[in-house]
């Protein structure tokens, strides 16, 4: 199995480079290179082995709803969101992390308990598709005498 999280960057650098108004005139230039990409991505992860889960999460919006941006970041992350998968292709929804405020490292960035919710959401969705994970048994603490 290969978990893909990636394409914030692609929007973020888009943001850095020109603001909010340039974003919008080049989104959708971005979106095509980024499902490009993607699908030049999920070709060659299957032709090292083509029984190879992949799973991709979609992006989530970690802005905190009383920010300016709040609903237009919202819209602009369903239209990316948009770009992934194809057949074969098993999405993760993360969108629930943006709904928790104490899950951040950043602004962007989940922190431990972020990564915890991230990694629940994707037995959720592995399970929803018929796949279970074992959970591992717990490691014995070491002790020192």
């Amino acid at each position: 199995m290969v978990l893909l999280n990636i394409g914030g960057n692609d929007l973020l650098r888009g943001f850095k480079g020109s603001g909010a108004k340039g974003l919008v005139k080049q989104f959708s230039n971005l979106k095509k290179i980024y499902r490009k990409n993607l699908l030049e991505i999920y070709q060659h992860l299957r032709s090292l082995n083509e029984k190879l889960l992949i799973v991709q999460n979609n992006l989530y919006n970690s802005m905190k709803k009383e920010v300016q941006y709040f609903g237009f970041t919202n819209l602009l992350f369903r239209m990316w969101n948009s770009a992934i998968g194809e057949e074969g292709i098993i999405i993760s929804r993360t969108e629930p992390m943006g709904k928790n405020p104490s899950i951040w490292l950043d602004s962007i960035h989940p922190n431990e308990e972020g990564y915890k919710m991230m990694h629940e959401l994707l037995l959720k969705t592995l399970a929803s598709t018929g796949i279970s994970i074992p959970a591992r048994e717990a490691a014995t603490p070491i002790r020192h005498s």
